[in-house]
């Protein structure tokens, strides 16, 4: 059950407790009648799938005051606002006023009786049921990243539309994988006798290549260093040396821009005027947007206008900590112009971005082990710091406790070896006929200790970047299996799990 697989993941990260909540939407009723939808049958229903239910752990948001029975059972009334914070409550029930003015991020599964054409309430639904507890997804545990909506009634174009659309739109990707129609879902788990090929597998390279707005070298440095010094004390001066190294490389600029305009200086005292180009910066990148040159009046409001929007350029406060390290008080306004006019320059802004990646790098390799050693919540926010790159920048690999899957009946076969098993000790897939003849070879051999179906777009999936064009994807190798080595040419000493990758 979903609540218990929060519990585990709480207790392990040390985090307070998940409650997790069902929503049943329920037809409209007509004259003395409540509603359709048989109340005391769903609940019966679900009693034989998990067992007893409490009546504390029912509850309605109907327009209806007052608690309501169906068949044996009391459903308590509650207020949708309510419902959040109302932990001990398991189940609800509801119409309409779940679809607005609600927000409870603990509500995992949803079932409609309802039938929904609109397309509007369909997203306002769907849109709602999306939101994680903890707002991101979760590296180790396939089953929290997952919500299930069943909507049997609900215009399929309509849905997938939406679905679609929050896949696809680098705004509003969601933290979870959403599921509507989840009946032949399957929790897989690690295999017990497969530990050498996890660890054969743990910290190789793979690659986030989602579609969330990436940010500058500068942003993320910072990100960095405020993680490693105040968030995990396993640096306390990484932040302050992160600050130092931003404003020395603005001032090196600063130099070069003196050495190669001999008018910089002449421009920033005494000028009454100063010209500005139209530029910007998306996602880190340096984007000049053409058109005219502005010239702007160097009064003291004109002044901190520019002063904001450079900080606005570099992100993080660092502006304040560039004018409070050339502060002068014969003449404050100066330090300002300074750093306009370097953030202007695209060859600095690239060699900032340049010193700051460097940076990036230079403090995950000196911490590794460090940030190895926290909390699987805690590495992540690490890999996200690496995922907001512009460039994909290799993460560690690293195979959840369980993953979830499909499988049906029809089509699906049975295959030895495989890292993940269901409860009965089988892996269940249906491959392509060239898929079932190359693993079947690799199944066959002697040295194979085990293997994994890389499914494609899973969180925890192993993939690698390639360009299209202008644009970079993920491609994810359909297998991954790891043999045992028998040394040589090959490397390793003989008996070390090796590992190898199939598309």
């Amino acid at each position: 059950m979903m609540r218990d697989a929060w519990n585990v993941y709480t207790a392990e990260q040390g985090l307070p407790p998940i409650r997790p909540a069902m929503v049943i939407q329920v037809e409209d009723g007509g004259g003395r009648q409540l509603t359709r939808t048989d109340l005391a049958l769903a609940i019966q229903t679900l009693e034989q799938e998990i067992g007893p239910i409490r009546n504390e752990e029912l509850a309605h948001a109907f327009q209806e005051e007052g608690d309501i029975m169906a068949g044996h059972h009391k459903i308590q009334k509650i207020n949708a606002s309510e419902i959040q914070d109302a932990t001990g409550i398991k189940f609800i029930f509801f119409k309409m006023a779940l679809t607005t003015g609600w927000d409870c991020p603990r509500a995992e599964v949803m079932m409609s009786f309802r039938r929904a054409q609109d397309h509007t309430f369909i997203a306002q639904l769907i849109g709602r049921m999306i939101r994680t507890p903890l707002a991101r997804r979760i590296e180790d545990q396939d089953v929290l990243n997952t919500v299930s909506l069943y909507l049997p009634h609900f215009d399929a174009e309509g849905v997938k539309n939406v679905v679609d659309r929050l896949k696809n739109d680098p705004d509003s990707v969601p933290p979870v994988d959403i599921d509507t129609d989840g009946r032949h879902q399957v929790t897989l788990r690690r295999r017990e006798d497969m530990e050498a090929c996890f660890k054969a597998l743990l910290g190789l390279p793979t690659y986030q290549v989602d579609k969330i707005r990436k940010q500058s070298n500068t942003r993320r440095v910072m990100k960095l260093s405020r993680l490693l010094t105040s968030l995990h004390a396993i640096d306390m001066e990484a932040l302050d040396d992160t600050k130092a190294l931003i404003v020395g490389t603005l001032d090196q600029e600063m130099a070069r821009l003196r050495a190669e305009n001999p008018d910089f200086d002449e421009t920033v005292n005494g000028c009454h005027e100063i010209t500005v180009k139209s530029v910007t910066i998306e996602q880190g990148t340096w984007k000049e947007l053409g058109g005219a040159e502005v010239k702007v009046p160097l009064h003291e409001r004109n002044i901190d206008d520019l002063f904001h929007r450079a900080g606005q350029r570099i992100g993080e406060g660092l502006e304040l900590d560039y004018w409070q390290a050339h502060y002068d008080p014969e003449d404050p306004h100066r330090p300002k112009l300074e750093l306009f006019l370097i953030l202007q320059n695209q060859q600095a802004w690239e060699n900032l971005e340049k010193a700051c990646e460097a940076r990036i790098h230079a403090l995950f390799s000196q911490h590794k082990q460090a940030i190895h050693g926290l909390k699987s919540s805690e590495r992540e926010q690490y890999n996200r710091v690496r995922e907001l790159a512009k460039t994909p920048e290799a993460l560690e690999f690293a195979p959840p406790a369980e993953i979830t899957v499909k499988v049906r009946s029809e089509g699906f076969v049975a295959y030895d070896k495989h890292l993940y098993t269901d409860e009965h000790g089988q892996y269940q897939a249906e491959l392509t006929t060239w898929e079932v003849a190359t693993i079947q070879a690799e199944i066959d051999r002697s040295d194979v200790l085990g293997w994994l179906r890389n499914y494609d777009r899973k969180p925890w999936s192993l993939s690698m970047p390639y360009e299209d064009g202008a644009n970079v994807l993920p491609m994810y190798p359909d297998f991954l299996v790891v043999r045992e080595s028998t040394g040589g040419a090959g490397g390793g000493h003989p008996g070390a799990p090796q590992f190898g990758l199939g598309r």
